[in-house]
């Protein structure tokens, strides 16, 4: 009898262990699903919110994701690396379409994601298309290779705080380039303020 009151309690404790971890789970599941929720529904939350969304959803960390850890918003527009305080300045819409006027010489580099940009027939007039994971790779190739160091050099993206071309404008610094900026509200501030634009390459 003795033994089978015994055995009766160890069940029950592991039962109750195992309802305690299931319980835990299903919290941190609702947790996650409520925070992607909310990006589908238009929200956009805080810089590392969406990286940790971002790592639950794909499981771990990619190149992107390792640059934007290292990357940090200020009120006066200045994006600053925490590895080497490198700044990353930005140019306003109206400050690009003046140059591009002037035809000055500068370099204007497209790096939306792939499918943004294979969604688009346009471009800013006279940018290069690169995705920002094989940028650095791109450096050491034509045209980017013969691009002198001191060229003048404005990067963007499509994202909501301009993210990818914050990034893209970090691997060029830390590669050489000494005059790089990030445009101000990327491709959907150009287009509102009808900036030129041309058609896109296509395959």
């Amino acid at each position: 009898m003795k033994h089978l009151v015994k055995y009766l309690f160890v069940l029950i404790l592991l039962s109750g262990m195992l309802s305690v971890q299931y319980a835990s789970m299903a919290s941190a599941k609702l947790k996650s699903q409520t925070e992607i929720s909310a990006v589908g529904k238009g929200g956009l939350p805080p810089l590392a919110v969406k990286r940790e969304i971002l790592v639950k959803i794909g499981g771990g960390k990619s190149p992107f994701l390792t640059a934007l850890d290292n990357v940090s918003h200020s009120s006066e527009g200045i994006f600053t690396s925490n590895v080497d305080d490198t700044k990353v300045a930005l140019i306003s819409v109206d400050e690009l379409k003046n140059k591009v006027s002037a035809n000055e010489p500068v370099l204007i580099l497209d790096v939306r994601s792939s499918e943004s940009y294979a969604n688009s027939r346009l471009k800013i007039k006279g940018a290069l298309h690169f995705s920002v994971r094989k940028l650095k790779f791109r450096l050491s190739f034509p045209p980017l290779k013969d691009v002198p160091k001191d060229r003048a050099v404005v990067t963007y993206c499509a994202c909501p705080s301009e993210e990818a071309s914050i990034v893209a404008a970090k691997v060029l610094l830390d590669n050489g380039f000494k005059n790089v900026k990030a445009l101000k509200g990327g491709w959907t501030e150009w287009q509102k303020a009808n900036g030129p634009v041309e058609a896109r390459a296509t395959n």
